[in-house]
């Protein structure tokens, strides 16, 4: 059985803008579920996942969740999968203030997120074979966001790996702003889970091995250990220096996670992707939002990498493979 996952809001839109204060796709995003029995050839109608209770339904489909005040989506990371066989689903979404908006009211405008001040919220859901086969039942745990003093609009993107002992590496993205008042540079955090990712330790800065800063604008990371020799890695947008929202995303790269200290090997960074200026690249391009797999035969890394434009620029619809190999 292969299992694949999809969100979507407000009646099958073309375009939503993404933007926070007004637009619905914040608010109305729901994840839904299809099951193929031939390897991917067919699929199953899609399922609305909605976790089981006697008080969750298609509208208060997860604790914290109603649709059209908030939503949850896939944090673009593959599910992973549970010693007791269930799936590990990691997701993403707007905290629901007593006001019932997903925008603080009592946020000071001089010191929020310009985009609008909300608070991102990660954690995972968990499917379990129904006993005939014919789906998964669903159930969800606590959720873990990063606090003021890291990012301006908590954390989101959850990336889980799974380390050697059982525990579970999760990587968040974070916010900031010159104005925003954070008390360290734009980087992404980590957490740790001992049970599968139902609570979660305190985040703690993801920095090198040496102490330093792993600069980093808002951007998402990949995180996997690797089935052919058992090492922690990452993939994310790394920068020279202190970074402003979401840029730069122009360099692209995978470095080794020690799993007794949880800092990057400095020495293992390497580059996947940057910006090629002589191909007319600008240096506002953004290597993000890719997706990967591990290759059943070699146990390499498959790559897909779709560049865009930053704010406002547009770009071409390529999309590349990186076939990235690794040590044994």
């Amino acid at each position: 059985l292969t299992v694949r996952v999809f969100g979507t809001g407000k009646d099958d839109p073309a375009i939503l803008a993404w933007e926070y204060a007004e637009s619905p796709w914040a608010r109305t995003t729901m994840i839904y579920v299809q099951i193929s029995r031939d390897e991917g050839k067919t699929w199953s109608e899609p399922e609305q996942l909605i976790v089981q209770g006697g008080e969750f339904d298609e509208v208060h489909w997860m604790p914290g969740v109603f649709y059209g005040q908030n939503g949850a989506m896939c944090a673009s990371t593959p599910i992973a999968k549970a010693s007791d066989g269930s799936l590990i689903l990691p997701f993403c979404g707007g905290h629901l203030f007593e006001n019932g908006n997903i925008i603080d009211p009592d946020a000071d405008p001089e010191t929020a997120n310009p985009d609008g001040a909300v608070l991102w919220k990660s954690g995972c859901l968990f499917g379990t074979w129904r006993a005939d086969g014919s789906g998964l039942d669903w159930s969800a745990g606590e959720c873990v966001t990063l606090p003021r003093k890291y990012s301006c609009d908590g954390g989101d993107e959850p990336a889980v790996a799974y380390l050697p002992d059982g525990r579970m590496f999760v990587g968040l993205r974070a916010r900031t702003y010159p104005h925003t008042g954070q008390e360290a540079p734009s980087q992404h955090y980590y957490t740790i889970s001992e049970n599968d990712g139902k609570t979660w330790s305190e985040p703690e800065p993801l920095l090198f091995d040496d102490g330093s800063y792993a600069y980093s604008p808002a951007c998402f990371i990949g995180a996997f250990r690797s089935s052919k020799n058992g090492r922690l890695y990452v993939m994310t947008n790394l920068a020279d220096g202190p970074c402003v929202n979401c840029d730069p995303r122009n360099k692209l790269y995978i470095a080794e996670i020690d799993t007794d200290t949880f800092r990057i090997k400095k020495d293992t960074v390497a580059f996947i992707m940057r910006n090629n200026k002589e191909a007319g690249e600008p240096d506002t391009i953004r290597y993000s939002n890719f997706r990967w797999y591990e290759d059943r035969e070699t146990q390499n890394i498959v790559l897909f990498v779709t560049p865009c434009g930053g704010e406002g620029e547009g770009m071409n619809s390529h999309s590349y493979r990186c076939d990235i190999e690794l040590p044994v």
